[in-house]
């Protein structure tokens, strides 16, 4: 299948199927007419990318994933690895977040509201200067 039809079965984009074909996460091969023809199976490909992308899996992590998904047993343990991992970093950003959420609501808080007077969010943020 030509890459319009993949992107018309997997609700993709062009633009990131060949993002994903430049690096190496789904497979094409090249017509004579210079077409990008894709084998049936990489509409499952794409449906598993897309599943690891909403994990917020990185491109080597799902490079990982799918080498390892051609031998289950043997690399679950280095599975379950990747996603201890990720989840970790996933922990991490999310306390980041957590922090950033009660700064910007200390600073919302500041706020009178009023015309009358100075932004006190500007004025924290200036006087708080880094």
């Amino acid at each position: 299948m030509k890459i319009g039809e993949l992107s018309r079965r997997t609700g993709l984009p062009v633009i990131t199927l060949r993002y994903y074909e430049n690096e190496g996460l789904i497979e094409s091969h090249r017509t004579q007419a210079k077409y990008r023809v894709f084998r049936e199976e990489m509409v499952q490909r794409v449906h598993q990318i897309k599943r690891f992308r909403a994990l917020n899996l990185t491109i080597q992590e799902m490079k990982h994933l799918l080498e390892w998904g051609l031998q289950p047993r043997e690399r679950c343990l280095e599975t379950c690895h990747l996603i201890e991992s990720h989840l970790r970093q996933v922990t991490e950003r999310k306390q980041i977040l957590i922090e950033l959420e009660t700064e910007l609501q200390r600073l919302l808080d500041s706020c009178p509201n009023s015309r009358d007077s100075d932004c006190a969010i500007l004025r924290d943020l200036s006087s708080h200067s880094g």
